[in-house]
C-alpha cells in the first residue's frame, strides 16, 4: 500500500451507469450498463468460450463482479476524498499519560500524525484522548488532573 493518492480525473468519462455482469443470448458475458431487459451497453465483451471458462471459475466470477463495481468503488473513493481533505493536517490537541514518568500530560500532533501511529499499528494508548481544540483539551486536563 502506498501513502500516495490515486488520481481519479483519468477514469474522467468510463461509462455512466450502472455496470452489470450481463448474460448475452449468444452465451458470452458482457459487463456493461443495461437500458431495458434486451438492450445494454457493453463495456468489455466475454466470448461465449471465454465465459465458459469464466464461469467455472469462482475466483474468475468474483473479478468480473468487481470490474462491474469499479464505478461504485471510484465513487466511494471520490466521497472518502471528500471526507478527509477537510482535515488533513488539521492540528489535534490532546492529553496522555508520560511513556516517561506515568504523568497526565498535553501534546499536539496533526491527523497526519495520528494516521501513521495508526496506519504502523501503534493505535491509539488505552489513556489517550484527543479533541479538535486547544479549550477542549485544556479543559479536560484541568478535570483529570483534579480527580
Amino acid at each position: 500500500m502506498t501513502n500516495e493518492r490515486i488520481d481519479l480525473s483519468q477514469y474522467d468519462g468510463i461509462t455512466e451507469g450502472k455496470w452489470e455482469v450481463i448474460d448475452t443470448p449468444g452465451g458470452g458475458i458482457d459487463v456493461g450498463v443495461k437500458h431495458s431487459h434486451n438492450s445494454h451497453s457493453p463495456v468489455i465483451t466475454f466470448t461465449q468460450r471465454l465465459a465458459d471458462m469464466v464461469r467455472k471459475s469462482e475466483r474468475d466470477t468474483a473479478d468480473l463482479q468487481a470490474i462491474a463495481d469499479i464505478p461504485i468503488l471510484i465513487a466511494e473513493l471520490e466521497r472518502c476524498y471528500e471526507m478527509v481533505d477537510p482535515i488533513r493536517g488539521q492540528v489535534i490537541y490532546g492529553i496522555r499519560h508520560s511513556p516517561v514518568n506515568g504523568k497526565l500530560e498535553k501534546f499536539t500532533t496533526d491527523t497526519k500524525g495520528v494516521l501513521r501511529d495508526v496506519n504502523s499499528g501503534a493505535g491509539f494508548g488505552d489513556m489517550e484522548y484527543l479533541y479538535l481544540t486547544e479549550v477542549e483539551r485544556d479543559t479536560s486536563f484541568d478535570e483529570m488532573a483534579s480527580e
